[in-house]
């Protein structure tokens, strides 16, 4: 499973997921019509100095590559990490906007899941609420697959670090939805 920056020795990465591509275009809808309006905005002053099409053309395609290229590397950098011990959020959003949310899985207070939009029924997809026992520590998941199944092993997981302290980290396994598991156990 991946690692990353902040793991300690002790701690196994059990889940790990980003946004779906499809709601981080829809959250991000007006910043691209921005992105789309300077690129033309910029491609026309050009034309209008140099008479050239096909420069301000090759600077149009430019600039939204190098847009686009951006907005995925912010998507890439945005995402959530469950271990045997924490439950961690980051989020990268435009230059030099990150921040991180973390609870400990020993203080989680509830768990669910709901879908809102009808786009989210669509693509079968749900929001995950993750709330601390102080109920101000809230986590969302947003457009999640499997998210009933998150919720139970979550809830679980909580309930197993409750209850045994002293346990050895590898007697924890990763999330695994349970379409995966059965299709291992027809193919082995």
């Amino acid at each position: 499973m991946k690692k990353f920056q902040w793991q300690a020795k002790n701690e196994k990465v059990l889940y790990f997921s980003r946004q779906e591509w499809i709601h981080y275009i829809l959250i991000n809808f007006l910043n691209i019509l921005i992105i789309l309006w300077i690129s033309f905005f910029i491609s026309f002053v050009v034309y209008i100095f140099t008479e050239n099409f096909n420069i301000s053309l090759m600077l149009f395609v430019i600039l939204l590559i190098l847009a686009f290229s951006y907005m995925y590397l912010l998507w890439k950098k945005t995402y959530v990490i469950i271990t045997n011990k924490r439950i961690l959020k980051f989020v990268r959003s435009w230059l030099f906007s990150e921040h991180m949310k973390e609870l400990k899985l020993d203080q989680l207070n509830e768990v669910s899941a709901r879908k809102q939009w009808f786009i989210e029924k669509i693509f079968r997809t749900w929001n995950i609420k993750i709330t601390g026992k102080d109920k101000e520590n809230v986590i969302w998941f947003q457009w999640v697959l499997y998210p009933k199944e998150i919720v139970l092993y979550i809830s679980r997981l909580r309930d197993y670090i409750i209850e045994n302290p002293d346990y050895k980290v590898e007697d924890i396994k990763e999330f695994i939805p349970r379409k995966e598991r059965q299709w291992k156990v027809k193919n082995k």
